[in-house]
């Protein structure tokens, strides 16, 4: 068993991404990214623009609060909510709390 914790990759940055299970996906020849992300309190990802990714986007907030903005709508996401951003759909999302806001993220 490969065991590893969080607290052991302490970043320093506004945005902390910890890419998980890169090993087990190339393995399998999974073209995938698991990560566990925190973004600052109040900051917003990216600083300009929009994200695009090449990949379906799932997301879980373990912890905090975040204005996403899709297509001009703007979707407000909290500890225990769930979302799905489709691959090519530009976005943008704020930390709406003065804590780090906690995300497992799956890009498939």
């Amino acid at each position: 068993m490969d065991q590893n914790n969080i607290r052991d990759h302490a970043g320093t940055s506004p945005i902390f991404i910890l890419p998980m299970y890169e090993k087990l996906f190339a393995e399998k020849n999974i073209d995938a990214s698991f990560n566990y992300v925190e973004i600052d309190g109040g900051m917003v990802v990216p600083e300009q623009g929009f994200s695009i990714h090449d990949y379906d986007e799932l997301s879980f907030v373990i912890e905090g609060r975040l204005a996403v903005e899709i297509e001009d709508e703007i979707y407000n996401v909290r500890t225990g909510d769930y979302t799905l951003i489709r691959k090519g759909v530009p976005h943008i999302s704020k930390n709406l709390e003065e804590d780090k806001c906690k995300i497992i993220s799956l890009l498939i």
